[in-house]
């Protein structure tokens, strides 16, 4: 976990599709007081703004392998969230407006800190040949969602075959030298859905 003050660099606007947001309000690491934010949560990286109008991002808690716990008693406030570090070295304190929020936001944050992002680094063999590889996609929660990642993939040109699994948001696919991986990635996320490479060392050649 670390929480970084940041300095126009991440834009509300270039937040493409958001797992989660809304307002919460927060302890400042220094000065310890309370103060209402706009937090914008995008795979394992939480972003904060002073006010949901302002254009450039205060800061950012880093989620990864960090621990999401109820902090109620330690701060004295009702459905307060407390984001520990791996090694328990620091805290980060919130709480939202109301009980179904904090559950909404429990969920989102513990999801986050598993949350793995793999560039689509996938090398496709010159030739006749063909490589398979694993995509998850977060989101993917009911029959149109379903539908929705079907149609992207079939009209991703180099796209050979594919099967996918609902429960566990996984799609196998194989492909040839023309697909064009960043192309369906953003489509994907164009979609609403979190996609990225599960497994890129499962490949798999065809013999001529």
């Amino acid at each position: 976990l670390s929480s970084t003050t940041m300095d126009g660099k991440v834009s509300l606007a270039s937040i493409i599709n958001p797992d989660k947001q809304g307002f919460l309000t927060k302890r400042g690491s220094m000065f310890k007081s309370w103060n209402k934010r706009w937090f914008v949560l995008k795979g394992s990286d939480l972003y904060y703004f002073r006010d949901k109008n302002d254009e450039a991002a205060a800061g950012v808690v880093k989620l990864d392998s960090a621990l999401i716990q109820n902090a109620d008693k330690k701060m004295g406030k009702k459905d307060c969230i407390e984001i520990v570090s791996k090694d328990g070295s620091k805290s980060f304190f919130m709480y939202p407006d109301s009980r179904s929020e904090y559950t909404e936001w429990s969920e989102a944050l513990i999801k986050a800190t598993s949350f793995v992002e793999v560039k689509p680094k996938i090398e496709i063999p010159r030739g006749g040949d063909s490589v398979s590889f694993m995509v998850a996609v977060r989101g993917m929660m009911c029959p149109c969602c379903e539908t929705k990642v079907r149609g992207v993939i079939s009209d991703t040109i180099g796209i050979q075959s594919y099967d996918m699994n609902m429960a566990t948001e996984l799609v196998t696919i194989k492909a040839g030298p023309t697909l064009n991986i960043d192309t369906m990635m953003r489509d994907l996320e164009d979609a609403g859905f979190l996609p990225y490479i599960q497994n890129n060392n499962d490949r798999t050649k065809d013999q001529k």
